[in-house]
């Protein structure tokens, strides 16, 4: 019974294979593996530092200003609604003071032909008013980004301006009529019309195809030099204005 049992057994493994453990085969590519890292750069070094923080965007170098794109893909920083105001008051206080002057040779159409004038030659040549160069803003063409030539600087003056053209035209063939009053509204209306546009354009603005944009900061000397020639310019062309209005009512060419 014994010797049955015995004979029923598996037989034992060979002697050369050590079952009991792994055999562990060598990598034949470990010579070209990259050395482990030092001690020193392991996961217990210090962590990366975090990114700098970045502040609003900031269009033209103007934090906070509204951007714009022009025609070319270039962004400009939009004048702001304020600033657009404050040129104009600056604007409207240089051609007080030169109706002032004209009012009494030229009448009522010196002083809109001076308006005319100031406006245009101003913005068609160098993209800015005396109020404009004082408060560093700049009128350009939506495309490209360059100065209004005359046609557009012309009719940028113009739609506002109607109230002051109908009224010249009005006393000219002495008719009064109740439509000079609306179109002064209408005139008011063109520069408030930019506070609910997105690229903050009156409806003179969109006629002309033109933004009014930030300029980068002049030197006092420059800003205040160019604004006293753009005044005296403008005083120059008054002068010759009313003295050819006054040659033609005094002798009849």
């Amino acid at each position: 019974m014994s010797g049955g049992a015995v004979s029923d057994m598996p037989p034992p493994p060979p002697d050369d294979s050590d079952w009991s453990s792994p055999r562990l085969t060598p990598d034949p590519d470990w010579s070209s593996r990259p050395p482990p890292p030092p001690d020193d750069a392991g996961w217990s070094s210090q962590p990366p530092a975090p990114p700098p923080l970045v502040g609003p965007p900031t269009a033209g170098g103007v934090p906070g200003a509204r951007p714009a794109l022009l025609g070319t893909g270039d962004t400009v920083a939009l004048a702001s609604p304020g600033t657009r105001f404050t040129a104009r008051i600056v604007d409207l206080l240089v051609l007080a003071v030169l109706g002032s002057v004209l009012g009494f040779v030229a009448g009522p159409a010196g002083t809109v032909i001076v308006a005319a004038a100031y406006e245009t030659i101003f913005i068609a040549t160098k993209g800015q008013t005396p109020g404009k160069m004082a408060t560093r803003i700049r009128i350009v063409r939506t495309d490209d980004g360059a100065i209004p030539g005359w046609g557009a600087s012309a009719a940028r003056w113009a739609l506002p301006s109607v109230a002051s053209i109908a009224t010249v035209v009005a006393s000219a063939v002495a008719v009064e009529s109740a439509a000079i009053d609306w179109l002064g509204v209408i005139g008011l209306l063109v520069y408030v019309s930019l506070l609910w546009d997105r690229r903050r354009q009156g409806w003179h603005d969109k006629v002309a195809r033109t933004l009014v944009i930030n300029t980068p900061a002049q030197t006092a000397l420059s800003n205040r030099v160019a604004i006293w020639l753009g005044v005296a310019f403008v005083a120059l062309i008054a002068l010759l204005v009313g003295l050819v209005i006054w040659a033609f009512a005094s002798f009849g060419f």
